[in-house]
């Protein structure tokens, strides 16, 4: 459950979970040290029903889940994500998984890169262990910021996605309208790019 301006909303996700600190148990082992070329790219998965404790929808739409998928010049795959669970914090995942059941959404760049290099941003993403929040510090924070850490060019790429869907921001604003009055509702405060 997250606390938005004396509202409580909780996140159906539909991915993996986590527990804090970062566990190896969430990084696949990795022994490919060799550096080569891959292609960086953005996917992600929607995420349906930003409801409330009690049930009621907070918004209509839907929130986006990203993840960095990374295809190497041999064919294979690496996942990187933050992930969150039921103890409120953001964690590494590291998969050799191609993105299976995810949408790409954009191209982010090409790298020269080893698979235990992109294990070793994923373990040490500065986000890691931080308290999630579905606006200010969520898994599309966590991208962007690996993202960064692999390369500027691919961080750029990343940066410049337009993030948080508008009705988690509607949402935020409704219960900052309820808390502080109608002028923060209409200010829209809680949405960013």
């Amino acid at each position: 459950m997250f606390p938005f301006g004396g509202a409580i909303y909780e996140v159906i996700r539909g991915f993996s979970s986590s527990s804090q600190p970062v566990k190896d148990e969430y990084l696949d082992a990795e022994y490919d040290t060799a550096e080569r070329y891959a292609n960086v790219d953005l996917f992600s998965k929607v995420v349906e029903g930003l409801t409330s404790v009690d049930g009621a929808t907070a918004g209509t739409g839907s929130a986006h889940h990203w993840a960095l998928v990374v295809h190497f010049e041999d064919d294979s795959y690496r996942l990187l994500e933050g992930n969150v669970n039921d103890d409120g914090y953001l964690h590494a995942y590291y998969r050799k998984h191609r993105g299976d059941g995810l949408t790409r959404l954009r191209a982010l760049g090409r790298v020269r890169v080893s698979p235990s290099g992109l294990r070793e941003i994923a373990r040490l993403n500065r986000l890691n262990g931080s308290k999630y929040d579905l606006v200010d510090n969520n898994c599309q924070d966590w991208a962007v910021q690996a993202a960064k850490d692999i390369s500027a060019e691919v961080g750029r790429a990343a940066a410049a996605v337009p993030r948080i869907a508008p009705v988690l921001s509607a949402a935020r604003s409704v219960a900052l309208g309820a808390t502080f009055g109608p002028s923060a509702a209409l200010l829209g405060l809680g949405y960013r790019r």
